[in-house]
């Protein structure tokens, strides 16, 4: 004899069941993805003086996937770093989110980069 489960529970496996096959039936999505990116080049008077700090940015992922409208938010210290994480940024390719079926454009990413002394010597051997 199989086990049966109680009416309240089989109205709920069903709800989800429904739910779960609505959300299939309303078309493919797909979440963003990034796909390239460039490493920050350390800016040298930084290095040479042993500053440490980092950029948060924001930006926009064209539905190409090319990063638009990029911003600094803040940095610290300010102003060190801001050019060279920019400059990395702008060369990041994003697989753009899909919804529908169709590629979309996402607004207001945002996204930090650290640079820290030594990150890149941790790698050497690899």
């Amino acid at each position: 004899m199989r086990p049966t489960l109680p009416f309240r529970h089989r109205w709920i496996c069903a709800a989800l069941t429904a739910a779960l096959l609505a959300g299939c039936a309303g078309g493919f999505h797909q979440p963003m993805q990034l796909i390239q990116d460039a490493g920050p080049v350390y800016p040298a008077t930084a290095k040479a003086q042993g500053i440490e700090g980092w950029v948060r940015l924001r930006y926009d992922i064209a539905s190409d996937g090319r990063v638009e409208n990029l911003r600094v938010l803040e940095s610290s210290p300010p102003g060190v770093f801001d050019a060279a994480a920019m400059a990395a940024v702008a060369q990041w390719r994003y697989r753009a989110p899909i919804i529908d079926g169709a590629p979309s454009a996402v607004s207001g990413v945002v996204s930090t980069l650290r640079f820290e002394l030594g990150a890149a010597e941790r790698y050497e051997g690899y």
